[in-house]
């Protein structure tokens, strides 16, 4: 009878200790994964951090619309379809012209409607955009366009962060561009087409062309370290 009251405590006691060993194991299964989702956490954090930390010291990339992002020149598209559907209007593109560039581009604007749909744009610059994009890089659709022009580029493309062109008062490009941006923006990128770009290039970081032209692209980069030249690859 002793020998059976004696049993039943260390009984008890073994089942107990069993209890105790199963608790410390669940707890410490559970401290570890605890440990592995806080490690996880804590690396996508700071992968995350990394990824705005180089966004935010890359400068945004400025791009230019004619010639560039897209085939021709608006302006003269513009001129043509206002002469051919209004020609009565065609003596006032004169008169507009003396007034400067930026009101002739303006009053074309308010008077030929622009479809962004039609037009045919740069399909190997448009996609190496996306990847910028998508890489966190700030793009700026940067044109010596008028705004509706431009705005309905950026409306139809849906890339760009904003815009900025000309206004009716302010020829955006040039020597006018080149000091818009860097009061804008400070340091940028750009990428461009013409002649025209020099003294945008010459204040950027990185200069990127658009040129088809062998002529063109030796002129240009002999006056212009460009980091990336660019075909022009037309389409629809």
């Amino acid at each position: 009878m002793s020998r059976a009251k004696d049993a039943a405590p260390r009984r008890h006691a073994a089942a107990t200790s069993h209890r105790d060993r199963g608790d410390h194991a669940s707890v410490a299964d559970r401290r570890d994964t605890l440990a592995v989702k806080f490690l996880a956490v804590r690396a996508a954090l700071k992968h995350l951090r990394g990824m705005a930390e180089g966004a935010i010291r890359e400068p945004v990339l400025c791009v230019d619309l004619d010639g560039t992002l897209s085939k021709g020149d608006s302006t003269v598209r513009q001129g043509w379809r206002l002469v051919l559907t209004r020609p009565w209007l065609a003596p006032a593109i004169a008169c507009w012209t003396r007034k400067g560039r930026a009101r002739l581009k303006h009053e074309l604007a308010r008077r030929v409607p622009y479809d962004g749909v039609s037009w045919r744009y740069n399909r190997a610059l448009i996609a190496w955009l996306r990847e910028r994009r998508a890489d966190g890089r700030r793009l700026v659709l940067a044109s010596g366009s008028d705004r509706r022009v431009v705005a309905e580029v950026a409306r139809h493309l849906d890339l760009f962060d904003e815009f900025l062109a000309s206004d009716g008062e302010t020829n955006f490009a040039g020597a006018s561009k080149a000091a818009g941006l860097a009061a804008r923006f400070g340091a940028f990128d750009y990428v461009g087409n013409s002649r025209k770009d020099v003294a945008v290039w010459r204040r950027a970081r990185d200069c990127y062309l658009v040129a088809n032209n062998t002529a063109l692209r030796s002129w240009l980069a002999r006056r212009i370290n460009f980091t990336r030249i660019f075909p022009g690859d037309w389409t629809y």
